[in-house]
């Protein structure tokens, strides 16, 4: 079950990853054409995306390799009829 949720969340932030990188990089182009000056947090997003586009292929997979690390180190569900001592 530990795994399957890891699956589960390692898709999902995989998910995310892709539509912030494609969102924010759709919007620096409307914003270098309008040739606006930018606030420090849009540039800090912009560099951001700019390293999730260029490191994906690192990325994704220390993405997974975590999220099933962190399910393979949590403690495994005990039964409920299973004696304590």
């Amino acid at each position: 079950m530990r795994y399957i949720v890891a699956g589960i969340i390692s898709a999902f932030l995989i998910i995310a990853m892709v539509v912030f990188s494609f969102l924010v990089m759709s919007r620096a182009k409307i914003w270098e054409e309008q040739g606006a000056e930018l606030p420090g947090i849009v540039k800090v997003l912009l560099e951001s995306a700019d390293f999730i586009s260029g490191y994906w292929f690192i990325l994704v997979p220390c993405i997974i390799v975590a999220c099933f690390g962190v399910a393979l180190c949590l403690p495994k569900k005990r039964n409920s009829h299973e004696s304590t001592i």
